[in-house]
């Protein structure tokens, strides 16, 4: 999810308009519309050092870097935008690389725009900062794992009903009963061997069902918070900002 997250910043980067338009026409333009990024580099590179300089060189140095980023190749994008003129536009877009690179603090020391900071506190978790600058919505409620451990400890399988999975709660608590109602009747006819055998089988099955339901929890907690950040991101999309 997090994956998912970083591709839709990439995606909403490239509505931010460029210098000029006058590079739609080239083929290197074609390419890029059409999928070919790599391919797109270096007709824009074989652009650059055009003789006839037909075109606006930062226009270029602008459209090579976003293609960069795009390929999360986040060192040779800010090669390109270091040939700019670090103008507010360019320190912001240099900024967005390393945000999306996972180098916040780098990101922050150069980004003005305050949306932007937000925005690099929730992907960094920390919502009291983003909420210093950009109004966010209240983030979803946790579930507790130790909780849902020591649910699980005393009825198998509840501490994953906790977790919101209800199947996998019926699933464990059978699991977990299964062994143990087998091992009862072992003992009950004289069969101290399989008894045991059983009752160890159940043991691990019900150390496994209390661990499996702290995970869930955590695996919750995580896919509402990618889910929660998602949402947020999507409200401030990049072209609102330039």
């Amino acid at each position: 999810m997090a994956q998912i997250i970083k591709l839709a910043l990439i995606l909403f980067l490239f509505f931010i308009p460029v210098f000029g338009n006058g590079l739609d026409g080239t083929f290197a333009s074609y390419l890029e519309k059409d999928g070919d990024i790599s391919d797109a580099i270096v007709e824009y590179e074989r652009l650059v050092v055009d003789s006839s300089m037909k075109y606006n060189a930062d226009s270029l140095h602008l459209r090579i870097a976003k293609l960069y980023i795009k390929l999360r190749k986040f060192g040779r994008a800010n090669e390109e935008l270091d040939k700019l003129s670090k103008t507010e536009y360019i320190n912001n877009l240099k900024g967005i690389s390393y945000l999306l690179n996972g180098d916040f603090d780098r990101a922050r020391s150069i980004i003005s725009n305050d949306t932007l900071k937000g925005i690099s506190y929730i992907l960094q978790d920390d919502l009291t900062m983003a909420n210093r600058f950009i109004k966010i919505d209240s983030p979803p409620g946790k579930k507790y794992p130790i909780l849902g451990a020591i649910m699980s400890s005393i009825i198998p399988g509840s501490g994953k009903f906790y977790a919101g999975r209800s199947f996998d709660g019926i699933y464990s608590f059978l699991l977990v009963l299964s062994p143990v109602i087998s091992s009862y009747f072992s003992f009950r006819d004289g069969n101290k061997t399989m008894g045991y055998i059983y009752g160890s089988i159940g043991g691990m099955l019900y150390l496994g069902n209390i661990y499996g339901s702290y995970k869930a929890c955590e695996i919750y907690n995580r896919y509402q918070s990618d889910m929660y950040k998602r949402k947020e991101l999507i409200k401030f999309r990049f072209e609102k900002w330039f």
